[in-house]
């Protein structure tokens, strides 16, 4: 990283500083203070700590009370940062890492790789309800997965969350809450464009009338990332080349109606993206494009003067390949992947409150899933003949994933600030058999400038379809991964630790630590029998780490953030460090209201160094001098991003108009990410990028 940068940085926040002091002390006479200043800058750091979040134990709880160590990003937050997704949104969480090939955006969490793992370590919903891609288990968290501007704000808990979710909670949770009609009660629609010759746009309308409350938003957007290569060091096969019509077209809805304790939503996602940078498709013309959408019916009853609290609902979805353009294309024929999934999720819970903290709950839920198992053709683009591609001459058939659930939960407070949870729940299905997990949670106030969690809990996750009967795609020259039928769940143990602190009225931090067992853990392995491909095995590990972070009000409009995390991940038979994942990383930002109409963000990611492991042997890359090494690390990059954005600024209608301007890696850092070991190289990236966002409210 050079020193440029750091100056430059540097210079960005003193900068801020400077000109929030002459704002602060200029005598202005005629200063006024309009009514819809952003509601952000008028709270205190207090109130921001002690927002209320509802994932942790499905019940409202002050976040300092919640028994999880969580992140809350508001929408506000969200707007201030220019951040156009889900996954941008949560990549400066402490704990997490963000992996980019270039198709899928993928979480690490504390250490824990999810390379073309997808997060599927995560349960991602929407609103409680998950929206993970059923046939694969994985969730595409960039613009496909919903429009940004509808959400009200994202909840992230670290840490094991299964005792209340089940299987796919596993190393953490994101429940994303949108807005109802009644609070934004309005029409907007928003304008984008910049570079990758990115167009596109959305729109969100809410409104209540009487008793009927209903909230929609649509968004869809292209760009094309083309004109990448591959960095240093080549294999041979790929080198001189570069991604070409590397064109993505995400396009994302979601709507819901309520009426008094009736709630009905929908929710569609279409993912379309050329996979240039992965392991079954490099700098080939490989387009995936898939369909995934549930319709949820859900219905609210408080009984016993608001103390008893009932909620059941139910949930049909699809999801699967859209297979006029799902495709990887060779010469004069093409192969395709067929897999696909219907599901239907049942649940039902009753929450108790016996005083005005205490409660207990229980809930069931049941899911079945009718899966399509993967079977991969290939088809004559002349003739139009299709062949299956396996050693099997019968094609694999549908099969039935079942899973009953059933949790309790108790929290209760032996004093006004001392906390109490626990959690057990029990999970059957129909392949992998039974699993119980439980957490317990001490939360307390110590005083009023000082609060801790001490947790511990464990978790599971289940093999996806694809781990356990995924074929091998037999393509030329391609190192083919098998599914292994003989895979278990994997289990994790993990206790944690969190103090809170309130240094004075305008500087607030949080340090803590966690320490995480993996039995079981899900990985790819070469075939024992040389012949390049690769299947999936278990193997046991271990992490530990700390993180913290500080959030400062410097002055009225003048606020700043920073935090880190480091971890240090091994396996237990090796004792090696983890791939592909970083120790280090410190995310910092300021945030600056000029003259209550201008907002300036200025963010700062630093990744740490991450090992990438190069499996070919050394006469298959360009550089005859290169020797491939298990231990080969990526520099690491420090990304500088910089959003302007109006504030309460009308020019079409009495309703306010926001224009923004982002900027991403000012300093043109061309970062690269770790790539597929079995191939052999490492993804690239795109430096500096603009994006122009208009939006007008009516």
């Amino acid at each position: 990283m050079s020193l440029i940068k750091i100056i430059g940085t540097i210079f960005f926040l003193l900068l801020f500083l400077l000109m929030e002091q002459s704002v602060l002390f200029a005598e202005d006479k005629t200063t006024h203070y309009l009514e819809n200043v952003n509601k952000l800058f008028q709270a205190s750091l207090e109130d921001l700590m002690n927002v209320e979040v509802i994932s942790a134990t499905r019940i409202k709880q002050k976040i300092t009370e919640a028994p999880s160590i969580m992140t809350v990003i508001t929408a506000q937050q969200i707007r201030e940062r220019g951040y156009q997704s889900v996954a941008e949104a949560v990549r400066t969480v402490p704990g997490f890492s963000l992996w980019v090939d270039n198709f899928v955006s993928s979480i690490s969490v504390r250490g824990f790789n999810s390379i073309q793992g997808w997060n599927q370590n995560l349960k991602i919903m929407i609103d409680g309800q998950p929206v993970s891609y059923r046939p694969a288990n994985w969730t595409p968290i960039d613009e496909s997965l919903i429009p940004i501007r509808c959400v009200k704000k994202i909840e992230v808990i670290k840490g094991p969350a299964s005792a209340l979710y089940g299987a796919n909670a596993y190393l953490g949770a994101i429940n994303i809450i949108t807005f109802n009609g009644e609070r934004l009660d309005s029409v907007e629609v928003t304008g984008i464009g910049g570079s990758l010759d990115t167009y596109g746009g959305s729109f969100v309308v809410g409104k209540k009338i009487d008793e009927i409350d209903f909230m929609a938003a649509f968004s869809a957007q292209r760009s094309n990332r083309s004109g990448l290569s591959l960095p240093d060091p080549v294999p041979i096969i790929y080198a001189n080349k570069e991604s070409k019509n590397d064109i993505s077209e995400p396009k994302s809805f979601y709507g819901k109606i309520s009426y008094k304790e009736l709630t009905m939503s929908a929710h569609y996602q279409r993912f379309y993206k050329y996979a240039e940078f992965t392991d079954f498709s490099t700098l080939g013309d490989s387009l995936t494009c898939m369909n995934n959408w549930f319709v949820k019916g859900e219905y609210k009853k408080r009984l016993f003067r608001d103390r008893l609290d009932c909620k059941g609902s139910f949930a049909y979805g699809e999801a699967g390949p859209d297979y006029k353009y799902d495709k990887l294309k060779l010469e004069n024929r093409f192969y395709r992947k067929e897999n696909d999934a219907h599901f239907i999720d049942l649940a039902a819970e009753t929450f108790y409150k016996f005083a005005e903290k205490n409660s207990v709950g229980i809930g069931i839920d049941y899911t079945t899933e009718d899966q399509q198992l993967q079977n991969n053709y290939c088809i004559d683009m002349i003739t139009g003949k299709k062949f299956l591609l396996s050693d099997d001459p019968v094609p694999q058939p549908r099969k039935d994933f079942n899973n009953l659930g059933i949790y309790v939960q108790g929290v209760y407070y032996p004093t006004p600030n001392t906390g109490l949870t626990g959690g057990l729940r029990f999970d059957s299905h129909n392949l992998y058999g039974d699993s119980t997990t439980y957490r317990i949670g001490l939360t307390t106030h110590i005083s009023e400038k000082l609060y801790m969690k001490i947790l511990y809990g464990t978790s599971f996750k289940s093999p996806t379809p694809r781990q356990l009967f995924d074929p091998p795609y037999s393509l030329p020259d391609a190192h083919d991964t098998e599914g292994n039928e003989n895979l278990v769940p994997q289990h994790a143990r993990t206790f944690e630790t969190l103090l809170g602190f309130k240094l004075s009225k305008t500087l607030h931090g949080k340090l803590g630590g966690f320490y995480t067992r993996i039995k079981d853990g899900i990985e790819l392995f070469p075939k024992d029998d040389n012949s390049g491909k690769y299947i999936y095995k278990q193997r046991d590990l271990k992490s530990f780490g700390f993180e913290g972070g500080l959030d400062a009000q410097f002055s009225k409009n003048l606020k700043g953030r920073m935090n880190f995390s480091y971890q240090k991940t091994r396996y237990d038979d090796t004792n090696k460090n983890t791939n592909f994942v970083p120790k280090i990383t410190v995310n910092a930002g300021l945030n600056y209201l000029f003259m209550e109409h201008l907002n300036i963000n200025l963010e700062n990611i630093f990744v740490g160094k991450r090992i990438s492991p190069k499996k070919l042997d050394a006469d298959k890359y360009a550089d005859p001098g290169y020797q491939p090494d298990e231990d080969y690390k990526i520099p690491s990059y420090l990304l500088v991003n910089l959003t302007l954005s109006t504030k309460d600024i009308r020019v079409f209608s009495n309703k306010e108009t926001i224009f923004s301007l982002i900027c991403s890696d000012i300093f043109d850092e061309k970062y690269i990410d770790p790539g597929p070991p079995k191939d052999g190289y490492d993804i690239p990236h795109h430096g500096r990028r603009f994006l122009i966002t208009i939006s007008q409210n009516f």
